[in-house]
């Protein structure tokens, strides 16, 4: 466990892979986060995403449901609007607020670059906006249109 507070004592053992984040103002603040209850979470998402991307493409080509009550469009890593795109959202937003405690916590012990924690907090906060809400999907087609017959007209994703 690492305690990022000078003035507390560590937790027990028990807790030893969790991060401890302390203020020093008049309302104490505790942020314990645990990174392998995290990232367990976060593989148990995918795995669940990609077992529903799976039965879902099956059930498109080999059975021939294109719809399949909804389920086809709503687990399909193609598109946008639906689970895997949401699971997106979320996992970049919940890097932006990391990276935003990140942030608060580097002002506190006057490190200089707290701003550039600020900065990529804003770049993540804006790219799970975009993600959630398809803001790059409304610019394909000018892109496209801009790029024309170049090289780069089947990655105009690459672009935006």
């Amino acid at each position: 466990m690492v305690n990022l507070s000078q003035n507390r004592p560590l937790h027990s053992e028990k807790h030893s892979d969790s991060f401890n984040i302390n203020s020093h103002s008049k309302h104490v603040t505790d942020i314990e986060l645990h990174p392998y209850i995290i990232t367990r979470l976060f593989a148990v998402a995918i795995a669940f995403l990609t077992i529903a991307q799976v039965f879902a493409l099956f059930l498109n080509f080999y059975l021939g449901y294109d719809y399949a009550l909804g389920f086809v469009p709503a687990f399909d890593f193609d598109s946008e609007g639906n689970f895997p795109s949401l699971y997106s959202a979320f996992s970049l937003l919940f890097c932006s607020i990391l990276l935003g405690v990140i942030s608060i916590h580097a002002k506190k012990k006057s490190n200089k670059n707290y701003i550039f924690w600020i900065a990529l907090s804003i770049l993540f906060l804006f790219l799970g906006f975009d993600e959630g809400a398809g803001i790059h999907e409304r610019f394909q087609d000018p892109v496209r249109h801009l790029i024309g017959n170049s090289f780069f007209k089947d990655f105009e994703w690459a672009v935006l």
